[in-house]
């Protein structure tokens, strides 16, 4: 925009005819005289001139906006709202549309009779402001210069504050020289000088919203109080005038005929905004937004105002939504065929709408191209976009085009959302990456990390796996962490709050215990990265550790969503499991699946945290993904088919994980290692063994451990041999395990090393060890 304190000096007026009028209105200049008036009538400086129009308008309470029109206003909600308009030709024919009283027929005899005595000004554009209207400065906040789009002066839009709202003066200039209130048949947009050359469009209902962007653009106003810089500073900001109510006095074909990528519509948070947004949005094409605040915006909020302070934290670090949270789809969804005969009409998806989605047959979802990871169910669809669509059933329109298609729904981190055909199919993968590297210091997470792990052998492998979760999103470790303090407080949930800034909240879910191991729905692990549980506790159970051991293994999962047939999807997530208790899951002794590191039990003050809050809410998630992928290419990362590493937490974890029946069999397994001769064992003599060690009667005792689970401990001790499953030897007519305290050579017969066969008293077990 041309800075106006610069454009001061009178510049020539362009004999242009006025600007251009609305659509279906003659492009003739509206405010020309007629061909025929001679010299000899006299200029008007308003419509209060001429007598018979002033009486008129007084009587029927109407306001003139220019020479050729005036309008019957009412005022809702600090809007002037139109109800009747009169347009007045050049020979002074008179007529009315709307509420508001036609001239009787003498009022229209003398309004033709006055109008042969007079002639009219034309409005002017100007390539510079001369002197200001009397008692307007330019460099006022409140007063905003209007330009064509080819950098030509059109109006000066004057703002000003009332008791129940918002007043605006239109300042034009006339071709006798005079400045006048009166706006041009078609209003200019303000900021149009800057669209050129930009990609994204973002209009402002009003000036305000558009300036403050422009200054901040510019450098004039600090971005430190805007939250959504990188989303608007390169983009074209313009702002429509005249308010709700004035939407169809704007050449909006014109402006749309620019052939923009992508149109966000910005209303003042209010009802009438979002409607006339709704009004606005059919104008152009595809890619179409609305920006619609949420209630914790004021009603009337637009970009013009400050952000509310309780979207700030007491840091002052933004808290609130994204812009991209913030944006309803507005391209209209649907076009009506040409009448083909009688009926109800018929509707079919419209073309500038259909790129913007695609469908999934497995599960049935519609999907949001722009924004791929917010998929919805069929009805949550209809209803959320039923605003821009002529039918009820948009949903089965999208399912018509074969463009929009998709066999199924896939979850790939490390691809780029879209389409995607894997294994002979059509998949749309919805998935959405989390923040990008961006520079900084990482001292405040690894000092972080130096807390929460102390032990430096556990930290270092904690941080391998951290940084492969973070920068190789393409690879799934197939072991996750479990985090142990018996002190609360240290700071494991910290490690929750920042992974899900780093990766992104929708790729990260928190369900509680109960949902993982009671439920049989699992919506919280479809299309997720991580899985972070607070407060997690199983005791001795195996049944937590049994049911979670294929989530963290398998490639691929049953999906059970609440009201939809199961689907199959693919596997990418990680858990992290935290606790209070030594008891928190049940652990094998030849577990691979989950890093168990030392965690503090220590705590820090108020204030470290509060900075190490202030940090991850600000420059932290970039500077973390930016150590993750320095710290892969310095240090290397776990491989997909990688095992847990031991630890000596771990091993006490394992330690306490075991019954009493197996901490028994791990007793017999060291004696017989300890014996000076090779010997075996019957698992049904082990079992035996170990009831009568408990004081049960015998083995048919429900507290007594299953076979399976005795071996499992047994064969943990080194030096000991089981023969399972397909290796059980034959004892008569049936087949037993055996336990043996030495490692038959490969492919030995049963019948070469049964003579080592003996019973508990063979090994002396009976006695104490």
């Amino acid at each position: 925009m041309p800075d106006p304190e610069t454009r001061n000096a009178a510049g020539p007026a362009k004999d242009t005819g006025g600007t251009h009028e609305a659509e279906g209105r003659s492009p003739r200049d509206p405010f020309a005289g007629d061909p025929c008036q001679t010299e000899g009538r006299s200029f008007v400086q308003s419509l209060g001139d001429i007598k018979p129009i002033s009486d008129y308008l007084r009587r029927v309470g109407a306001t003139a906006r220019n020479f050729r029109r005036a309008e019957r206003l009412v005022g809702v909600e600090g809007y002037e709202k139109p109800v009747g308009r009169i347009d007045i030709a050049h020979d002074g024919t008179v007529t009315v549309s709307g509420d508001i009283e036609e001239p009787s027929e003498f009022e229209q005899r003398a309004i033709l009779e006055a109008f042969k005595a007079v002639q009219f000004p034309r409005i002017t554009t100007l390539t510079a402001i001369p002197e200001p209207p009397p008692g307007v400065r330019l460099s006022d906040p409140s007063v905003f210069p209007c330009y064509n789009s080819e950098g030509e002066f059109v109006m000066l839009h004057q703002r000003y504050e009332t008791p129940t709202g918002k007043g605006f003066i239109p300042w034009t200039r006339w071709s006798d020289g005079q400045w006048r209130k009166m706006e041009p048949e078609t209003l200019p947009f303000f900021g149009l000088p800057e669209t050129r050359n930009k990609a994204t469009l973002f209009i402002h209902e009003g000036a305000t919203g558009a300036d403050r962007m422009r200054r901040m653009i510019e450098g004039d106003l600090p971005w430190s109080e805007f939250p959504w810089r990188a989303e608007v500073e390169h983009a074209a900001h313009i702002g429509w005038l005249g308010g709700v109510y004035a939407v169809s006095k704007s050449d909006w074909r014109a402006l749309a005929g620019q052939g923009w990528s992508r149109v966000i519509i910005v209303s003042d948070n209010d009802e009438k905004g979002l409607n006339a947004a709704k009004r606005i949005a059919r104008e152009f094409g595809s890619n179409t937004w609305i920006l619609a605040f949420d209630n914790r915006f004021d009603e009337g909020f637009d970009l013009g105002d400050p952000f509310p302070e309780v979207l700030f934290d007491e840091e002052g670090v933004y808290i609130g939504p994204s812009l991209k949270e913030c944006l309803i789809p507005a391209t209209w969804a649907t076009r009506k065929l040409p009448a083909g005969g009688r009926g109800a009409p018929t509707f079919v998806l419209s073309d500038a709408f259909a790129p913007m989605v695609a469908y999934t047959v497995e599960p049935p979802r519609i999907i949001l191209r722009n924004n791929p990871s917010r998929d919805f169910r069929l009805d949550a669809f209809n209803m959320m976009i039923r605003p821009v669509s002529d039918v009820k059933d948009t949903a089965a329109k999208v399912h018509a085009r074969v463009e929009c298609q998709h066999d199924r729904l896939l979850y790939r981190p490390g691809e780029k959302s879209g389409t995607l055909n894997v294994d002979g199919s059509r998949g749309f993968n919805v998935y959405e990456g989390g923040v990008s590297p961006s520079p900084g210091d990482p001292g405040p997470w690894l000092d972080y990390l130096e807390h929460v792990f102390p032990e430096e052998s556990d930290r270092k492998l904690a941080m391998r796996w951290l940084a492969t979760l973070i920068a190789k999103p393409s690879i799934r470790m197939k072991y996750g962490m479990l985090l142990i303090s018996t002190t609360q407080g240290v700071g494991k949930s910290t490690l929750g709050h920042a992974l899900r800034l780093v990766l992104g909240a929708r790729n990260v879910s928190f369900p509680s215990e109960g949902s993982l191991v009671d439920s049989d729905f699992n919506s919280w692990l479809a299309r997720k990265r991580l899985i972070f549980v607070n407060e997690f506790y199983s005791g001795k159970s195996r049944r937590a550790y049994d049911k979670l051991k294929p989530l963290v293994t398998e490639d691929h999962v049953e999906i059970n969503e609440k009201g939809v047939p199961q689907y199959e999807l693919e596997n990418w997530a990680h858990f992290i499991l935290c606790s209070n208790s030594d008891a928190a899951l049940h652990l094998d002794g030849e577990d691979r699946r989950y890093l168990v590191p030392t965690v503090s039990e220590g705590k820090r003050d108020k204030v470290w945290w509060d900075r190490l809050y202030r940090w991850l809410n600000a420059e932290g998630p970039g500077v973390i993904a930016r150590w993750a992928d320095e710290y892969v290419r310095k240090h290397g990362w776990v491989a997909a088919g990688e095992h847990a590493p031991d630890t000596h937490r771990k091993r006490a974890i394992v330690e306490s994980s075991r019954s009493e029946g197996q901490q028994f069999a791990i007793q017999l397994g060291e004696h017989l290692t300890s014996l000076d001769r090779q010997v075996i064992l019957r698992t049904r003599d082990v079992r035996a063994w170990i009831a009568q060690q408990r004081g049960f009667r015998d083995t048919s005792d429900s507290r007594l451990e299953k076979p399976d689970t005795i071996l499992r401990a047994i064969k943990t001790v080194p030096g000991v041999t089981v023969w399972a499953n397909a290796m059980r030897p034959k004892f008569g007519a049936t087949r037993d395990s055996v336990v043996m305290n030495f490692s038959p050579r490969p492919g030995v017969k049963w019948a070469e090393i049964k003579d080592r066969l003996t019973d508990i008293q063979g090994v002396s077990a009976d006695e104490p060890f």
